[in-house]
């Protein structure tokens, strides 16, 4: 008796050629995946991605610094509404002779460090009658500085 097998009907023939067009698929994925990081090391690098420096830095990437850090939960909401306004202040200048007031231009940089120090040592000589909120405000900002300086801010690498 001669029996006859059909190889397109057998489980165990056609399943070995499913499993060899899919080596095929996960060795392209692979060989796409090993040529991924240098397509990251090749992205244009993003303002973000600069270490933080708050000796030289506009008002604006100050406010988006401390947004960052009320995001990450670095600092409260109320930090960082005081400490905000405080930011947008340090852009404001008086001439003493004349009394005139202006604003800095928006692409100018300041030294938010030493402002910081001048501010935390005026809120700890004056009490204001706010219950400390100005103080624990620029105390909070000063010690997340201290931390992030020159420390690199979260990188966009899709951008």
């Amino acid at each position: 008796m001669k029996m006859r097998v059909e190889a397109a009907g057998n489980y165990l023939y056609t399943s070995q050629l499913r499993a060899t067009d899919r080596a095929r698929e996960i060795t392209a994925t692979a060989a796409q995946a090993a040529n991924a990081p240098q397509a990251l090391e090749d992205a244009p690098c993003v303002e973000s991605s600069k270490p933080v420096d708050f000796s030289r830095m506009t008002i604006q990437e100050m406010l988006d610094w401390i947004g960052e850090q009320e995001r990450k939960g670095e600092i409260s909401s109320e930090e960082s509404l005081d400490f905000s306004l405080w930011a947008i202040s340090c852009g404001y200048r008086c001439d003493e002779a004349t009394g005139r007031i202006w604003c800095v231009g928006k692409d100018e940089a300041l030294d938010f460090t030493q402002t910081v120090r001048e501010g935390v040592a005026f809120a700890r000589a004056h009490e204001y009658d706010d219950g400390g909120r100005y103080q624990r405000a620029m105390e909070a900002g000063w010690a997340t500085m201290l931390r992030a300086q020159g420390l690199s801010r979260s990188v966009d690498v899709f951008a």
